[in-house]
């Protein structure tokens, strides 16, 4: 029988208490689902793909799924499965809202282009099939990168302060590489 490593950090713990006391049981419930399809999504897409995972880690700030090697194109579609679990969820549960809102804020945050959350992935694994050169992509990155960034002043300009701030808070924690991110 073949030994699979799964465990869970203390700082999940310790995070997943901290919500325990700081948001309504109904939003913890919803936020706790979301990840779960999240990382469901990757899992079935692995399976899907002929894949097999070999270790399986949740912390604090990010959850770790393992996998023998794959080809870029079972690569992409694993890392592509996860959101688009979260895009079905929201979608397809209109009986659960405050899930299916918890599912495409995480949706939403997961793609965005930055590297190691499943947007920046993405764009690795299509410049990967393109031939680009590792700084060819990089400067893709970035002009996505940039192009967000404008569109989140954009955004803030016309929907208000808590947009743009919010925004912003979100693209600095995923440049400065404290973000959840889902590495498979």
């Amino acid at each position: 029988m073949e030994h699979k490593a799964r465990s869970v950090s203390f700082g999940f713990l310790f995070l997943f208490a901290l919500m325990l006391l700081l948001l309504p049981l109904r939003w913890l419930a919803a936020t706790l689902l979301s990840a779960a399809i999240h990382e469901l999504g990757h899992y079935l897409g692995v399976l899907l793909c002929g894949g097999r995972i070999t270790k399986m880690k949740f912390g604090a700030l990010h959850s770790v799924i393992e996998v023998c090697q794959l080809s870029v194109w079972q690569e992409l579609l694993c890392i592509a499965a996860g959101p688009i679990a979260g895009l079905l969820a929201f979608f397809l549960s209109p009986w659960m809202p405050m899930t299916a809102v918890c599912c495409l804020i995480q949706t939403a945050y997961n793609l965005l282009p930055v590297y190691p959350l499943d947007g920046g992935r993405i764009l690795r694994c299509i410049g990967q099939l393109l031939k680009l050169k590792p700084k060819q992509a990089t400067i893709i990155e970035m002009v996505l990168l940039l192009l967000l960034a404008v569109l989140v002043v954009i955004a803030g300009i016309r929907l208000g302060l808590g947009i743009f701030l919010g925004g912003c808070l979100l693209l600095c924690r995923a440049i400065s590489g404290k973000i959840p991110c889902k590495p498979l």
